[in-house]
């Protein structure tokens, strides 16, 4: 009997302590939820407070070249480039680089986008291939289109820098594709910091499968 009893007893804490412990768990978790989401409500209005009172007004100052390289990108430069067309963002040029490709990239901009060769003087501020041509779109003054020789990724960056007129320039592959907000929000650490950030990355997450 005594051991009936000591049994009860002992089965009678043990389902108490883990009674408890379950409490004390939804507990801290059930507090900490409430806690992420008050942050994530702060995160959300501090973000759109700096959007609305720093981004919009500084980030006309921060014009932005973007710079897109391609070599044989016939089947993704178009949606590249479109994408970035809606790009949220006051002030900012489309700089492609044909980098000697061999298949029809160069055509395809040219007839997709109504290009049509300009006269641009070209300051060499960075070693790259010889440019055979710069093109303009009818369509949107804002995409330029620059035909090089062959030099690899590097130097049709270097040369996407020499033709830019925009003191900070943004690369991105010409199989990619931007969200509307992204060059926004890349750009706002440099915004908010008056300058003292130079440089910022975006996160790149696989699209197509």
């Amino acid at each position: 009997m005594n051991t009936d009893k000591v049994f009860y007893w002992f089965n009678e804490v043990f389902f108490s302590l883990i009674f408890l412990y379950m409490i004390i768990v939804i507990t801290v978790y059930s507090l900490m939820l409430i806690f992420a989401f008050f942050q994530l409500k702060k995160d959300r209005k501090l973000d759109k407070l700096l959007l609305d009172r720093v981004n919009l007004k500084a980030v006309y100052s921060k014009p932005v070249s973007i710079i897109v390289p391609a070599y044989n990108e016939e089947i993704g430069i178009i949606n590249t480039i479109q994408s970035l067309i809606t790009l949220e963002y006051p002030q900012y040029e489309i700089i492609v680089v044909n980098d000697g490709s061999k298949d029809e990239t160069l055509q395809t901009v040219i007839d997709v986008f109504k290009m049509e060769p300009i006269f641009q003087t070209v300051q060499q501020q960075l070693p790259a291939k010889e440019i055979r041509g710069i093109y303009r779109s009818t369509l949107h003054f804002n995409i330029v289109l620059v035909d090089k020789e062959n030099g690899g990724k590097a130097d049709a960056l270097n040369a996407g820098i020499n033709v830019s007129q925009y003191p900070y320039f943004c690369s991105i592959d010409g199989d990619s594709i931007l969200s509307s907000k992204s060059l926004l929000k890349v750009m706002k650490p440099i915004i908010a910091s008056n300058g003292r950030v130079i440089a910022a990355g975006g996160s790149v997450r696989i699209a197509n499968g």
